[in-house]
C-alpha cells in the first residue's frame, strides 16, 4: 500500500483544512513529520487509521473530533492510497451541524462514509457507502486489521527498546499489546472456573450426602441408630430397608385379619338398619291406607255428577246449534226487506242513466273537430320550427363568413411577415459565413502555448533548484576536502603515537619490540590522546561517507542541468514553431479568440435554425392556413344561397296549411310558434274534458244496469232461502223437545245446569281414578313390607353400630401402621439411591479435579516447565520475531549481532521464558542484551521493529506496504548513535517511503523533506518542506 493524499478538517488539533500530497515527497524517500509534544504528529496517522478502519488503535477515535472548530465546521478526513496499480479513497465525515438558509438555527448533518476506486479512465466508482460494509471491504483489500495495520506501518521505536531491555515479566505485558493473547488468558480462566466448579459440585455432592444420612438417621428407631454416626453409611440403610419391609409383610396379615371382622360387623350392621327401615315404612303405609278410606266419602257424590255432566254434554251441543238456527232465520228475513228497498233505488238510478246516454252522438262530433285543429296546430308548428331553424342558421353562416374573411386578413399578413425575417435571417447567415476562422488551428495554438508556459514555470523551478543543487554539492565538496585533511593529520598524530601504544602494553621482563631490550625505564608516552584507531576508523567512515554524498550530488547536480536544457529546448522549439515569445498574454489573447469564433458558430447555429423552422415549418403552414380559410368561405356562400331558398319554400308552405277550423280559432291572434303551442294545449285539454264525460255516462249507465239486475236476483235467492231455513227450524224444535223430556233434566234450564265444561269432566275422571290406584298400591306395598318383616322386632341399632365402630378405629389404625411403614420403607429407598448417586458423582468429580488439576497446573505455569501457555505462546511469536529481526539485525551489524531467545530457565521460574539474549558473531558467544552500547541497541530495536512488521504482514497473507512510520525513540540517543540511525532509516528508504515522526531538532535539520506541525491556542497547522 502506498499513500498518496491526506486530507483533514476539525480533526484532533487541526482547526482548519490540512491537505498533504505524499505523492510530491516521492515513492522512494525519506521524510520527517516534525513538532513539538502534543502539536498533533500523531494525529494524522490515527487519522489514516480512522480514515480506512473508522477506529485508531490507542482507542482515541471518540476524542478525534477537534474541540477548536465550531458545531457547523464539517469535520472529515479523505485518504487516497495505491494497492499495486489501482488507487482507492477512503472517505469519513463525522455527524455535524449545517446552518438553515432561510432563517436562523441549525440541522444535524449524520455521519457518512465512502470507499471508492479511482477507474483508469478518472470516473469513480463507489465500492461501499455504510460503516459496516466499508470496514469489512478495506479490510479484505489490505489484508490487515487495525492493530495489524498499525504494527506493519507505525514503528513505536521507543516501545521496542523498552522491550528488548524488559525483564521476563515486563516483556509479558508489552508482549501482550503485541500480540492478542486473550484467547489463552480465556484458556487459563475457563481452567480455573472449571476447577472451581468441580469443586463446587464435589461440596454440594458431599453436603447433599450428609443430609441424607442425617434424614436416614432420623427415620431409624433409637434402638436400631448405631453408636457412631460416623461410620454410618449406605450399608446401614439397606439393613433397615430389610427391617421394614419384614415388618410391612407381618402388618399386611394383620390388617386383612381385621379388614374380615370389619366386613361382617358391617354386613350385620346394614341388616339392622333395612329391618329398622322396613319397620317404620310399615307403619307409615298402614296410616295412609286409613287416610284413603276417609277421603272415599268425598269420592262417591262426585261420579253423580259426573254421570249428569257426560248426558248433558250430549245434548247441548244439539241445543246450542237450534239457537244459532233461530238466529240464522231472523237475520235472513232483515236482509230481504234491505234488498227489497235497495232495488227501488237502484231502479231510480237507471232511469237516469237512460237519459244522459242520448248525448252521446253530439259529444262524439265536437272530440272529432277538436282532434282535427290538434292535427292542423301541430303541422303549422313544424312549418314555424323549420323556418326559425333556418333563420337560425342562416345567421351563424353568416357570422362564420365574417370571421373567416378576417382570419385571412390576418394570415397574409403573418405571411408578410415572415417572408420578410427569412430574407433577413439569409442576409446575417452570409454575413457571419464571411468572417468564419479555423478553430481547430486556434486549439492547436492555445494547446501549445499553455504547453510552454508550463514549460517556462518548470524551466524557472528547475534552475532554482539547479542552483540550489550546485550549491549543496559545493558545500559536500568543501566538507569531503576537510574531512580529507583531518583524517590525514589524524594519522600523523597517530603515527607519533606508535611507540606510546606499543609502550603501553610492555611488562617487565618482556622483550622491546623495537630495542629488544627486557628493561624499559623510560617507556615511551603517548603524544595525543585523542588520536586512537577508533577515531581514525570514524573519520575514514565520516570521509566515505560525505565522498559518497559528493558524489551523489555531483550527479543529482549533472541529471538537474540535462533536464533543464531539454526543458529550455523544448520550449525554444515551441517558440519558434509559433513565431512569438511564449507568455500568459499570448495564451489569454488566444482564449479571447477562440472563445470569438465559438460565439459566431452558436449564432450561425441559431441563424441556420430559424431559417430551416421558416422554411420548412412556419411559411409552409401559414400557406396550407390560407388555403383551408378560403375553402371555407366559398362553402359558407354555397350555404347561404341553399338556405334562402329553403326558406322562401317553408313561407309557401305555411300559407297553405293556414285553413279552417284552424284559420278560424287563429282570429284575432298573433300566428307564432307560441300561439299555436298554446291552441294545441286548450284543445287537447277540451277534448280530454269531453272524453272524461263521454266515459262517465257510459260507466254510469252499465253500473246502474248491474247493480238492478243484481239486486233483483239476490231478492228472489233470499226468499228461497228463507222459506226453506223456517221449515228446517221448526222440526229441529220438535225434536229437541222430544229429547229433553226423555232426559234427567225435563227442560232446557236443567240441562245447562248439569253442563261441565270438558276440563272439569276430564280432571275428575281422573281424581277418582288416582284415588283408586293409590289404594291398591298401598295394600300391595303393606303385603310386601310385612312378608320381609316377618314378624320381627326392631334390632338395638347403637349397640350395633358402637360394636361396628370398633372394627372399624382397629383397622384404621392397622392399616395406618402399615402406611407409615410402607412410606418410611419408601423414603428409605430413595434416600439410598441418592447416597449411591452422590457417592459415584464425586468419584466422577474427585477424577475430573485429578486431570484437570494437572492441566490447570500445566496450562498455568506450575508444573515442569514452569512457563504457562500464554506465555509459551508469546515465546513462540517472541521466537518469530526474532528469526526476523535477527535477519535485520545482522545486515544493519555487518554479520555481527542476532537476538535470541534464552530457553534454558534453569531457575524453574514462573515468570521464565521470555528472556533475551544478543548473540556476538565476533566472540562466538552471546550475552544479556543490556550489555549493547547505544547504537547497538538502536540497531536492535529497529530491527525488532521490523521482524515484527515482517511477521505481522505474512500472516496477513503477504500484503505489501510500501510505507514505515517510525515513531519517536530519537530523543535520547547521543549524536553518535543518532547518525547511526540516520544511516539506517536512508538504507530502509530503497523500495518504500520512510516517515519519521519526531520532535528532535537535529533529525530537522539533517532530513530535507519535512511536514512541520505547528500547535497554537487556536488549534495546529501544518506545513510541507522541501
Amino acid at each position: 500500500m502506498r499513500p498518496l493524499r491526506l486530507s483533514l478538517q476539525a480533526i484532533g488539533p487541526f482547526n482548519g483544512l490540512v491537505d498533504i500530497d505524499f505523492e510530491k515527497i516521492g515513492a522512494n524517500e525519506l521524510f520527517l513529520i516534525h513538532g513539538k509534544t502534543g502539536s498533533g504528529k500523531t494525529t494524522l496517522f490515527d487519522a489514516i487509521c480512522y480514515a480506512l478502519y473508522s477506529k485508531v488503535p490507542s482507542g482515541r477515535e471518540g476524542s478525534l473530533k477537534s474541540d477548536f472548530a465550531k458545531e457547523t465546521d464539517k469535520p472529515f478526513v479523505e485518504f487516497t492510497f495505491a494497492l499495486k496499480d489501482v488507487r482507492y479513497v477512503a472517505y469519513r465525515q463525522w455527524a455535524y451541524k449545517v446552518p438553515l438558509k432561510t432563517k436562523d438555527g441549525t440541522k444535524g448533518c449524520p455521519e457518512s462514509c465512502t470507499f471508492s476506486k479511482i477507474n483508469a479512465d478518472g470516473s469513480i466508482e463507489t465500492l461501499a457507502s455504510s460503516k459496516s460494509q466499508m470496514n469489512v471491504l478495506v479490510q479484505e483489500r489490505l489484508g490487515l486489521d487495525v492493530n495489524q495495520f498499525s504494527q506493519v506501518v507505525l514503528l513505536p521505536q521507543g516501545e521496542f527498546r523498552q522491550l528488548l531491555l524488559a525483564s521476563s515479566q515486563d516483556r509479558e505485558v508489552l508482549m501482550e499489546k503485541l500480540f492478542d493473547a486473550s484467547l489463552y488468558d480465556g484458556v487459563q480462566a475457563w481452567f480455573d472456573a472449571e476447577m472451581k466448579r468441580f469443586e463446587g459440585e464435589g461440596r454440594d455432592a458431599t453436603a447433599r450426602r450428609k443430609t441424607y444420612l442425617e434424614q436416614v438417621y432420623g427415620m431409624i428407631p433409637e434402638d436400631r441408630r448405631p453408636g457412631d454416626d460416623a461410620v454410618f453409611g449406605v450399608q446401614a440403610v439397606d439393613g433397615e430397608i430389610g427391617i421394614l419391609r419384614a415388618q410391612i409383610e407381618t402388618a399386611g396379615s394383620d390388617v386383612a385379619a381385621l379388614m374380615t371382622a370389619a366386613d361382617a360387623s358391617r354386613s350385620t350392621l346394614e341388616a339392622a338398619r333395612q329391618l329398622s327401615k322396613d319397620l317404620g315404612e310399615l307403619a307409615r303405609r298402614a296410616a295412609e291406607e286409613a287416610k284413603l278410606k276417609d277421603e272415599q266419602a268425598r269420592i262417591e257424590p262426585l261420579g253423580t255428577s259426573l254421570r249428569l255432566a257426560r248426558i248433558a254434554a250430549s245434548l247441548l251441543p244439539e241445543q246450542t246449534e237450534l239457537d244459532r238456527k233461530e238466529s240464522a232465520v231472523a237475520g235472513s228475513r232483515k236482509r230481504l226487506a234491505d234488498t227489497t228497498l235497495a232495488y227501488e233505488v237502484a231502479n231510480a238510478r237507471k232511469r237516469g242513466a237512460d237519459e244522459q246516454v242520448k248525448l252521446l252522438p253530439d259529444l262524439e262530433m265536437s272530440v272529432s273537430m277538436l282532434a282535427t285543429v290538434d292535427g292542423q296546430a301541430k303541422e303549422l308548428r313544424n312549418t314555424l320550427q323549420t323556418m326559425t331553424g333556418l333563420q337560425t342558421r342562416l345567421a351563424v353562416v353568416t357570422k362564420d363568413m365574417a370571421e373567416s374573411f378576417r382570419q385571412q386578413q390576418a394570415v397574409e399578413k403573418g405571411l408578410a411577415e415572415l417572408t420578410s425575417r427569412l430574407g433577413l435571417d439569409r442576409g446575417a447567415r452570409d454575413k457571419l459565413q464571411a468572417s468564419e476562422v479555423d478553430l481547430a488551428s486556434l486549439c492547436s495554438r492555445l494547446e501549445k502555448l499553455q504547453k510552454g508556459v508550463a514549460t517556462a514555470g518548470r524551466i524557472a523551478k528547475q534552475t532554482q533548484f539547479l542552483v540550489a543543487l550546485k550549491a549543496s554539492s559545493a558545500g559536500l565538496e568543501s566538507r569531503k576536502a576537510a574531512a580529507a585533511e583531518a583524517l590525514a593529520a589524524l594519522r600523523e598524530r597517530w603515527n607519533r603515537n606508535a611507540a606510546g601504544v606499543l609502550a603501553q602494553g610492555l611488562q617487565d621482563g618482556d622483550a622491546c619490540p623495537v630495542c629488544g631490550s627486557p628493561e624499559h625505564p623510560r617507556p615511551a608516552r603517548l603524544a595525543d590522546a585523542t588520536a586512537t584507531q577508533d577515531a581514525i576508523e570514524a573519520a575514514e567512515l565520516g570521509l566515505e561517507q560525505t565522498t559518497s554524498a559528493a558524489g551523489e550530488a555531483a550527479i543529482a547536480v549533472e541529471k538537474a542541468a540535462t533536464v533543464l536544457d531539454s526543458e529550455t529546448a523544448t520550449l525554444r522549439d515551441l517558440e519558434q514553431e509559433l513565431g512569438e515569445a511564449v507568455c500568459e498574454a499570448a495564451v489569454a489573447s488566444t482564449t479571447r479568440q477562440m472563445d470569438a469564433e465559438r460565439a459566431r458558430q452558436n449564432a450561425l447555429k441559431k441563424l441556420d435554425e430559424g431559417i430551416y423552422e421558416l422554411e420548412t415549418k412556419r411559411i409552409p403552414k401559414g400557406n396550407a392556413m390560407l388555403a383551408g380559410i378560403k375553402a371555407k368561405i366559398a362553402s359558407l356562400t354555397t350555404e347561404l344561397d341553399q338556405l334562402g331558398i329553403q326558406i322562401a319554400e317553408q313561407k309557401a308552405v305555411f300559407t297553405r296549411q293556414l285553413q279552417p277550423p284552424i284559420a278560424d280559432r287563429l282570429a284575432g291572434r298573433d300566428v307564432s310558434p307560441d300561439s299555436i303551442e298554446e291552441l294545441i294545449k286548450d284543445a287537447a285539454k277540451e277534448a280530454s274534458v269531453l272524453v272524461l264525460r263521454m266515459e262517465g255516462i257510459k260507466r254510469e249507465h252499465n253500473e246502474a244496469g248491474t247493480e238492478l239486475a243484481g239486486l233483483e236476483s239476490g231478492r228472489r235467492a233470499i226468499g228461497a232461502a228463507l222459506e226453506q231455513a223456517e221449515l228446517e227450524l221448526k222440526q229441529r224444535q220438535h225434536e229437541m223437545i222430544a229429547k229433553l223430556q226423555a232426559s234427567p233434566f225435563g227442560d232446557v234450564e236443567g240441562l245447562k245446569k248439569a253442563y261441565q265444561p270438558h276440563a272439569w269432566i276430564e280432571a275428575t275422571e281422573a281424581r277418582i281414578k288416582q284415588h283408586q290406584e293409590a289404594g291398591a298400591s298401598v295394600r300391595a306395598i303393606i303385603a310386601e313390607l310385612e312378608k320381609r318383616v316377618d314378624k320381627r322386632e326392631d334390632p338395638d341399632m347403637e349397640a350395633l353400630e358402637q360394636r361396628d365402630a370398633e372394627h372399624q378405629s382397629k383397622l384404621k389404625e392397622a392399616t395406618a401402621a402399615l402406611h407409615r411403614l410402607q412410606h418410611t420403607e419408601g423414603a428409605l429407598s430413595k434416600l439410598a439411591v441418592e447416597i449411591r448417586a452422590m457417592d459415584a458423582q464425586f468419584q466422577r468429580v474427585e477424577a475430573r479435579m485429578r486431570v484437570l488439576g494437572r492441566l490447570a497446573e500445566q496450562v498455568g505455569g506450575k508444573g515442569q516447565p514452569r512457563i504457562s501457555l500464554k506465555r509459551f505462546f508469546l515465546a513462540q511469536r517472541l521466537e518469530e520475531v526474532l528469526i526476523q529481526a535477527s535477519n535485520r539485525l545482522r545486515v544493519l551489524s555487518e554479520g555481527r549481532f542476532e537476538l535470541l531467545l534464552d530457553k534454558k530457565a534453569a531457575d524453574g521460574r514462573i515468570g521464565a521464558g521470555l528472556d533475551l539474549r544478543v548473540g556476538d558473531g565476533f566472540t562466538g558467544t552471546d550475552r544479556p542484551v543490556n550489555t549493547l552500547s547505544g547504537g547497538q541497541m538502536f540497531l536492535a530495536s529497529l530491527s525488532m521493529a521490523l521482524g515484527l512488521a515482517d511477521v505481522v504482514q505474512a500472516r496477513s497473507g503477504g500484503i505489501r506496504l510500501d510505507t514505515l512510520f517510525v515513531d519517536e525513540g530519537f530523543g535520547s540517543l547521543d549524536d553518535e548513535t543518532l547518525q547511526v540511525a540516520l544511516k539506517v532509516l536512508n538504507e530502509l528508504r530503497k523500495g518504500r517511503m520512510v516517515g519519521v515522526i519526531s520532535h528532535v531538532e537535529e533529525l530537522k535539520r539533517q532530513i530535507e523533506k519535512k511536514i512541520e506541525v505547528q500547535g497554537s491556542g487556536a488549534g495546529s497547522t501544518l506545513k510541507m518542506v522541501f
